[in-house]
């Protein structure tokens, strides 16, 4: 497999990784967490803005928005570990979450390094 390839796969891996926690943190805050005395247009901006504002980049898989990306990530990563101390199904959702940002890290920092091992 060469360095393109690979640098290839770790870009649509990491934006797959990124929609997905959208579409997870959306559907907790609609759907699952229904019973919140929150409004749901409340909930849902505070959990998904911090992620949009890095959509534009994603979209263009530029690797500055991907690396600029993980330290939003931490915000999801930490949500991740305060509820998988909790019980029941939002243990499960917290680590579907915690794979999610650690998939998304993960593939981007592979993705950077490929861009930058990869000759002009």
């Amino acid at each position: 497999m060469t360095t393109k390839t690979s640098g290839h796969r770790a870009r649509l891996f990491t934006q797959i990784s990124y929609f997905a926690l959208i579409i997870l943190l959306a559907l907790w805050a609609t759907l699952i967490e229904s019973n919140s005395p929150f409004p749901t247009g409340l909930k849902l901006a505070l959990w998904l803005a911090p992620l949009l504002f890095a959509l534009p980049g994603v979209l263009r898989g530029q690797l500055y928005t991907f690396a600029w990306l993980q330290f939003i990530n931490m915000i999801y990563f930490c949500h991740a570990v305060w509820f998988w101390m909790s019980d029941g199904w939002e243990m499960w959702l917290a680590s579907l979450e915690m794979l999610l940002v650690l998939g998304n890290f993960s593939a981007a920092i592979i993705a950077i390094r490929q861009a930058k091992a990869a000759p002009n």
